[in-house]
């Protein structure tokens, strides 16, 4: 039943763009829901307290890495670019764009998130500084294992970005719910075993699955990964997605260092103590 439901609407999602729209639409109001209910989740386990402290503060950098560079940008940027080659039945060109784009931004986030785990302790005395010294201490080893999650996202996203072009909506708007699901794991199973190290490692177990459900989706639309034979820099279709990227990677700056100042102001002034939490995440 459920393989027959796939196949209808992926076949009237290829014919409609409005049906497309429905899908992304459905399964967005799902993740949703099953965001509440993560944090609903949260909340009921640990409080308003030092872990949910702990937890929101090292979240936010690795989210900012991830934010910063794809969210909005490659989207933006990376399906115009690849639906057009597609259109033009120029597949080796296609293939070739989206993995020189592929290598370029999950090794982009590969070094960042590097230099995050490295300068770990130095970031979060700058976004956190006034939170004691054991405090801090987990805040580093959590956000030193959340930086693992930006490069499966990274990655998924530029797989989602090929589903999009191909007009795959089911799985592709799945990802998302998967990603609740793992952090609601995290949550449930690893903490209790594992401690508060455990709502990092569901944090990454979220964007492993969200990345695999894309991975699954992909070998449908027959993607080919191709090494590239030169730098990725020369490729002029790489070179006009990075040219269509820079613009939105300003928009969400923005937006990231508005998050960046409230998440600094709701933990430092423990805004959340007297106010529902939700308000800092």
């Amino acid at each position: 039943m459920i393989a027959r439901f796939h196949k209808l609407v992926t076949k009237s999602s290829r014919q409609s763009i409005a049906a497309g729209a429905l899908i992304v639409a459905f399964f967005g109001i799902l993740s949703r829901i099953l965001g509440f209910i993560r944090d609903r989740i949260l909340a009921g386990n640990y409080g308003a307290g030092d872990d949910l402290d702990i937890y929101y503060a090292a979240f936010r950098l690795p989210d900012l890495a991830f934010e910063l560079l794809v969210v909005g940008a490659l989207g933006a940027a990376f399906i115009p670019v690849f639906s057009k080659l597609i259109t033009k039945s120029d597949q080796t060109r296609a293939w070739q764009s989206a993995s020189g784009v592929f290598f370029m931004i999950v090794g982009t986030m590969f070094v960042l998130s590097i230099i995050g785990i490295i300068f770990a302790p130095a970031l979060m005395h700058v976004i956190v500084p006034g939170f004691p010294e054991e405090k801090m201490e987990q805040t580093v080893e959590l956000a030193r294992v959340m930086f693992l999650s930006p490069i499966f996202l990274s990655a998924s996203a530029v797989l989602g970005g090929v589903l999009v072009s191909f007009r795959r909506f089911i799985l592709y708007s799945m990802a998302p719910i998967f990603y609740n699901v793992g952090i609601i794991i995290g949550v449930t199973v690893i903490a209790p075993r594992m401690g508060l190290i455990g709502l990092a490692w569901g944090v990454v177990l979220g964007a492993f699955l969200h990345f695999m459900i894309h991975v699954i989706a992909i070998k449908k639309a027959k993607f080919k990964v191709i090494m590239p034979r030169t730098m990725i820099h020369k490729n002029k279709d790489v070179r006009n997605v990075l040219t269509l990227m820079v613009p939105r990677m300003f928009s969400s700056a923005s937006n990231q260092i508005s998050l960046l100042l409230i998440t600094f102001f709701c933990i430092n002034i423990s805004c959340w103590k007297f106010n529902n939490f939700f308000f800092c995440k």
